[in-house]
């Protein structure tokens, strides 16, 4: 089905529709989320979350595509669009070095998050611990790697620098056969960055870094005071 006059929202999952730790929408953004639904819009996530941290999320609205692992599994209208884990000869080199620095991190897998002794899947991501002192070494060493680093080096995720949120989007997009200017993406980290320069509106969460806010069309309130809700009700983004 094409959806060529319509628009497509995109929405990070951490600080953005929900507040950590918990997993669950305030019930005013699902009933917003769900009116942007029935106007005939397409909605979606983008998160580094893999499936089954996601199963209390989509529970409670009816999401048309999912980008989990920071785009390196995508699902559009429950058929799989994209399914890139991270090359098993680069995880080796990687993950040798991890422990070379006694690392403290997790392998995500597309419905586990694993260590290293327990790994029996396909990993996707991988979530770095307490690595400020070394980051800027891996990141040098590791140049087919992304590295989105979270409270300057407190923790990092790292993928494929063949997957992104934004590669993953211009997929999703042509699937629904929607021009790219009639995209909207919210979000509030790093890994936004480049979603936010694809998407023809971006809209960053008040928490999200400078960085970002710098290239966002709109700046709105923080997850805690429901910035979707008050952006959807404060700009024209569907109406």
């Amino acid at each position: 089905m094409k959806y060529t006059t319509h628009k497509i929202f995109v929405f990070d999952v951490g600080n953005t529709l929900i507040a950590k730790p918990s997993n669950r929408m305030v019930s005013v953004l699902v009933n917003d989320l769900s009116a942007i639904k029935n106007a005939g819009n397409v909605i979606g996530i983008a998160t580094m979350r893999n499936l089954e941290m996601l199963n209390e999320i989509i529970s409670q609205v009816n999401f048309d595509f999912i980008i989990a692992l920071n785009g390196a599994y995508v699902e559009c209208e429950n058929k799989i669009l994209l399914d890139s884990p991270i090359d098993i000869k680069e995880l080796i080199q990687i993950t040798n070095m991890l422990n070379h620095y006694s690392a403290n991190y997790n392998l995500y897998t597309k419905s586990r998050i694993v260590n290293l002794t327990e790994q029996r899947d396909i990993v996707y991501g991988i979530e770095l611990k307490d690595c400020s002192n070394y980051i800027d070494s891996l990141r040098s060493q590791f140049t087919n790697f992304t590295f989105h680093i979270w409270e300057k080096g407190k923790t990092c995720d790292i993928h494929s620098i063949n997957v992104s949120k934004s590669i993953a989007m211009k997929q999703v997009c042509e699937h629904f056969g929607i021009p790219l200017q009639n995209s909207i993406a919210f979000g509030d980290g790093f890994n936004d960055f480049e979603l936010f320069k694809l998407c023809g509106v971006s809209v960053a969460m008040e928490t999200a870094p400078s960085e970002l806010k710098q290239i966002a069309t709109f700046i709105t309130k923080s997850v805690t005071d429901n910035g979707v809700s008050w952006a959807l009700k404060q700009f024209p983004l569907w109406r």
